[in-house]
């Protein structure tokens, strides 16, 4: 079943975000982010159900994904430009350590693609406890050489570029275009 949640208004150069809690109770937070990377949270820790209502009123409203059993909702990746772009949902499975063309085709093979730099962020962010400490493949190459790819350290969060032959982890999401 969809939920629609409405959003408070935006002042120019902030967005915002929607994450799970750390809780495990089904239940969100609502987070604005500044333009200088500072947040303020929303409304924390309440139901969807609650913050549907509690936002009702307002002026801009997005409608979350359904989720099948095993997904978590990891929250909103924005384009260049700071609007929101789509929801990151991290499906279930984690790949033992393979090259990268081979996590590629395991992330198709379950209906997913490998995350973006980007969402790897993401889901680092919001969704860090889901992941073993280790180093995941990310989706994006390295633009000076096809032959590296980039990968994230998902116990402290930093990104580097390797050898796509090299055999990382890797974790699969879905995109929903908002």
């Amino acid at each position: 079943m969809e939920k629609v949640i409405t959003l408070p208004p935006l002042t120019e150069g902030e967005t915002f975000a929607a994450k799970p809690n750390d809780h495990e109770n089904g239940a969100l937070e609502i987070v604005v982010v500044r333009r200088d990377g500072s947040y303020v949270y929303g409304m924390p820790d309440i139901s969807l159900d609650a913050c549907a209502d509690a936002l009702n009123r307002l002026d801009k409203s997005i409608t979350l994904p359904p989720l099948t059993v095993g997904e978590i909702y990891a929250g909103i990746a924005l384009n260049e430009d700071g609007a929101s772009s789509h929801h990151v949902i991290l499906l279930d499975g984690d790949a033992d350590e393979a090259p990268h063309q081979v996590q590629i085709d395991w992330a198709k093979s379950i209906g997913g693609e490998l995350p973006t730099r980007q969402e790897q962020s993401l889901l680092f962010a919001n969704c860090k406890k889901h992941f073993q400490k280790d180093w995941y493949w990310s989706s994006d190459l390295y633009e000076p050489d096809s032959g590296y790819a980039w990968f994230q350290y998902l116990y402290y969060g930093y990104q580097r570029y390797t050898l796509r032959s090299l055999s990382l982890r890797a974790r699969a999401v879905r995109r929903v275009a908002i």
